[in-house]
């Protein structure tokens, strides 16, 4: 199994246009990974502009619902 941050970095190159976030859920989507290690690297591959200030909550919870 891949992991989180080598599928994100093959999308990224892919699709050098799209957002940090989108490329995250993208990597994510329907994966077997775990809350925590998705949340740990959300944080770190997730550009804080993606996600202005106080909606952070909306787009974490958002992005652990794409979890299978």
């Amino acid at each position: 199994m891949k992991t989180i941050k080598k599928l994100f970095n093959e999308i990224q190159n892919k699709n050098p246009h799209w957002s940090s976030l989108v490329c995250f859920n993208m990597a994510i989507v329907d994966r077997k990974f775990t809350k925590e290690k998705t949340q740990r690297w959300f944080n770190k591959l997730v550009e804080k502009e993606d996600y202005k200030g106080s909606i952070k909550r909306q787009v974490v919870s958002h992005t652990m619902s794409l979890l299978k």
